[in-house]
């Protein structure tokens, strides 16, 4: 009788140290569980898309380190929930494959005559064991040239060229989408560069199996069989494979690029009294943004601080979102002081036409400054872009007139003001 006391109480100790090792099994369990069914952006800006492929529109757009859980994959591409809970598709090669991948619980079979089983994604980690050739495997995730997988209680990492995974996408798929070259002497390169090697020429009307993608890029079967890249600003995507895409027909409904001009040591030009383009540029592209986002409009900024951004890359930003329209922002100034005054807008493409009329004649109405007209503009933002696009210069900035009227925010407000009617009356009609 004297030792039952310490038995009842050896008893409960164990039992609680169990439950202990349980709710701690389930915590690490739930976060594993969680871990396996997310991916994480490596990628400064990622698009969601609204299907499973690149020529779906984009919806939306998640940035580096955002953590998406996944629902659903279907040809190399995840369904993702997002932090702010909207739903969308990511190509499986634009995250980081933490736990999973787009062959995620597919089987695979061992092609190698013997491949060894490590413990990490590193051919230096210890081997736990080795399958024979045709061994079947769950796939968990694949990642830098390895697969993970799983069989019996074995869970570890094979070399991904030692396994054949079920189901794979190929380049000879049948639901591979299409493009369509829309410009004269297209060039196919073999980067995804504008100085890659030219491998051929296409013309209008030419079309090309879409086999990947690369930043504004585009990857293709060559004529030759080979792999190519081409901009998907010259080009037009197969909409049989996507979902037909809305047509705008309201400023709420748009989504607006908007790209302050220069940024950190690109001054861009300096006025008379030491005013930097740069900065003022950022300014009204703010003011604009904030107007716009009163009617419902989507805005993207091309930069929101004192950035450095290629002329190359603010195309690319407004081409990745599919925008509906483009508005580069600028101040401009001439080689002699105070020689010239006023506003231009400028346009390159044909499509941009009409939109640069509608907002230039905004620019006419109740503005303090003489208004010189929408003009034909080659500049390399206008000329990469496939939305309608136009940049404006608000002012010559080495005007000494103009310098006093442009740096304040009445006049930011008049330019806004009048972006946003022009944009109104461009949907409207």
């Amino acid at each position: 009788m004297v030792n039952r006391p310490k038995i009842k109480k050896k008893k409960l100790l164990l039992i609680s140290i169990l439950s202990l090792v349980l709710v701690i099994g389930a915590i690490v369990s739930t976060y594993a569980l969680t871990m396996a069914n997310t991916v994480k952006v490596t990628s400064e800006v990622v698009n969601i898309r609204n299907g499973p492929g690149l020529a779906y529109d984009i919806t939306t757009q998640s940035r580096k380190n955002d953590r998406l859980k996944v629902l659903d994959e279907e040809n190399e591409w995840y369904k993702v929930s997002l932090p702010s809970g909207e739903t969308g598709w990511v190509a499986s090669w634009l995250v980081e494959n933490e736990t999973v991948s787009a062959a995620s619980n597919s089987k695979g079979k061992i092609i190698s005559t013997l491949a060894n089983v490590r413990s990490k994604d590193d051919i230096n980690s210890s081997v736990i064991d080795t399958l024979n050739k045709n061994r079947e495997v769950t796939v968990i995730s694949s990642q830098n040239g390895w697969t993970q997988v799983t069989y019996g209680k074995v869970t570890g990492w094979i070399k991904s060229d030692f396994i054949e995974v079920a189901g794979a996408s190929t380049e000879d798929s049948a639901a591979l989408q299409k493009l369509t070259i829309r410009e004269e002497n297209t060039n196919i390169r073999d980067a995804a560069d504008v100085n890659g090697k030219l491998l051929e020429t296409a013309q209008p009307g030419t079309t090309y199996d879409i086999i990947g993608s690369k930043d504004s890029w585009y990857e293709v079967k060559t004529a030759a069989g080979s792999k190519g890249y081409v901009a998907n600003w010259v080009v037009s995507v197969n909409e049989n494979t996507a979902a037909a895409k809305p047509t705008v027909s309201s400023l709420s409904e748009a989504t607006i690029v908007l790209d302050p001009g220069h940024g950190s040591n690109d001054t861009g030009a300096i006025g008379v009294d030491g005013t930097y383009e740069k900065e003022i540029a950022l300014k009204t592209a703010a003011a604009i943004k904030a107007q716009l986002e009163t009617t419902g409009a989507k805005v993207i900024m091309t930069r929101s601080n004192d950035d450095y951004v290629t002329l190359g890359k603010r195309a690319e930003i407004s081409n990745d979102n599919a925008a509906d329209a483009f508005i580069s922002v600028h101040y401009d100034s001439t080689e002699e002081a105070n020689t010239a005054s006023g506003t231009s807008t400028y346009y390159y493409n044909d499509n941009a036409k009409d939109f640069a009329s509608r907002i230039n004649a905004q620019l006419k109405v109740g503005m303090p400054l003489e208004n010189h007209g929408e003009k034909y503009g080659d500049f390399q933002v206008l000329r990469e872009n496939a939305s309608p696009s136009i940049l404006l210069e608000l002012g010559y900035i080495n005007n000494s007139f103009d310098e006093q009227t442009i740096d304040n925010d009445a006049y930011r407000q008049k330019v806004a003001n009048a972006v946003t009617n022009g944009l109104t009356n461009y949907f409207a009609n």
